[in-house]
């Protein structure tokens, strides 16, 4: 998946994110830090889905997530 972010007149790719049917995003805050997590539904090809997987949070760590 791709972060996009707002240049003033148009929306630009900074990041991309590895994801596997994603179906939420949520960005939370603790203390200082910031984190960005993400609810992947499937793994897989269009062959064989396999609906067993994982989900992440990534740290933002001044540049990236």
């Amino acid at each position: 998946s791709v972060i996009y972010q707002w240049n003033g007149s148009t929306f630009v790719a900074v990041q991309r994110i590895p994801t596997y049917g994603a179906v939420d995003w949520e960005s939370f805050s603790t203390g200082d830090a910031s984190y960005l997590a993400v609810a992947n539904m499937l793994s897989g090809t269009t062959d064989a889905y396999n609906y067993v997987t994982t989900s992440a949070i990534h740290q933002w760590n001044g540049c990236r997530f």
